[in-house]
């Protein structure tokens, strides 16, 4: 009834249309990536590798290929069940597309890929002279890898594993997303990029976009060089760290979680937490308004401000904390206090343009802002 050799079937299906491939055969791993040796200059490969150590796979597997109601050509590769299977039974799946010399262009755009396997690796490499319509890769329960890839509209799903993302180029959206997932995102430009998690740390570094949405709890979020039009960042029982982080607006929560690193707001900055520390580095333009709130409960907040800074300001707190206000010993520009009390101090500071204007709110905690630096 068994074979305790190993068994393979393998399978190649050339296409020229967008490809769309499902796999629900046992653990497999996906690869996607572009055909280095030239072997079929203008066909797309498929190529399945099933083994089990266990069970003969030969009249159980079954491989179809069809256009789909969306026009795509599809593949699906299924094994049937077998009691001998034992939860063995691995596929190595390869999509290889033709390689193509130069950069992305008009003459060597791919309609797209669509991939999906219940449980393995997944992940595409060496794309970027092929500009991809539509790259849509999921897998149920493993890692995820891209790099060098160019897609007007990319999204990669993983659960319970680590996502890399490396070397991405898109015009459109760039969305990333698990539950458990461990993500790692550098070098992306996007015209929107999105990195949803949970339980699980999401980096980004090196990313230009209009719009960049960073999500997760439970879990840490970096930031590092990071420049959007729109920035919006929200994790529980997590810290926020940044570090050069250049935006129009910034929207960051942290529920029970602190914030801090070197922020620099085009318009208006919103830093909120709760029951946690908010100690950020500001810089702003001296000659553009900029608005800048910051809210915590229960959690100390420390801000810096270069000396540039000209508006108003309110700094309040509760309970038997104070509020400070700190300039450089000989600092030409001093602050105006219109409220100066232990809890509150409210004033204007600079050339009395109130170009910017800062509040800064916490309970039960000291609130204390240096103007004046560098």
């Amino acid at each position: 009834m068994t074979d305790c050799t190993s068994n393979s079937v393998n399978a190649n299906v050339a296409g020229a249309s967008g490809t769309m491939f499902e796999s629900i055969c046992g653990c497999p791993n996906l690869r996607i990536t572009k055909d280095i040796a030239l072997r079929r200059e203008h066909c797309i490969v498929i190529e399945a590798v099933v083994t089990s150590p266990s069970t003969t796979v030969h009249n159980r597997l079954h491989a179809s290929s069809q256009v789909n109601e969306r026009g795509e050509y599809a593949f699906v590769l299924d094994l049937d069940w077998s009691i001998w299977d034992l939860g063995m039974t691995r596929a190595e799946l390869t999509i290889t597309l033709p390689a193509v010399d130069g950069t992305s262009s008009e003459a060597n755009v791919h309609p797209g890929i669509r991939a999906e396997v219940p449980n393995g690796a997944i992940g595409a490499t060496m794309l970027g002279n092929t500009l991809l319509k539509v790259l849509d890769l999921a897998t149920g329960n493993g890692p995820a890898h891209l790099s060098d890839v160019a897609a007007n509209e990319l999204r990669l799903t993983a659960h319970n594993g680590n996502i890399t993302v490396h070397d991405v180029y898109s015009e459109g959206l760039v969305e990333i997303k698990g539950q458990a997932a461990w993500m790692d995102i550098d070098d992306v430009h996007a015209g929107s990029l999105v990195a949803s998690s949970v339980d699980a740390v999401i980096s980004l570094k090196d990313i230009v976009a209009k719009t960049v949405s960073a999500t997760t709890k439970n879990a840490r979020i970096g930031l590092g060089n990071v420049k959007a039009d729109v920035l919006t960042v929200a994790t529980t029982s997590g810290e926020v760290v940044a570090q050069a982080v250049f935006a129009n607006v910034c929207d960051v929560k942290a529920t029970k979680g602190s914030i801090e690193g070197c922020w620099n707001p085009g318009k208006k900055l919103f830093l909120a937490t709760s029951q946690a520390k908010i100690s950020a580095q500001v810089v702003i333009c001296p000659d553009s308004p900029v608005e800048i709130v910051v809210n915590s409960s229960k959690g100390p907040i420390e801000l810096s401000l270069p000396a540039s800074f000209t508006g108003g300001f309110m700094l309040e707190t509760t309970g038997y904390y104070k509020t400070f206000v700190h300039v450089p010993p000989g600092a030409i520009v001093q602050p105006v206090l219109h409220i100066s009390k232990p809890d509150t101090k409210a004033g204007t500071i600079g050339d009395g343009s109130k170009r910017h204007s800062l509040r800064a709110i916490t309970t039960d905690a000291p609130v204390s802002v240096n103007f004046g630096c560098a």
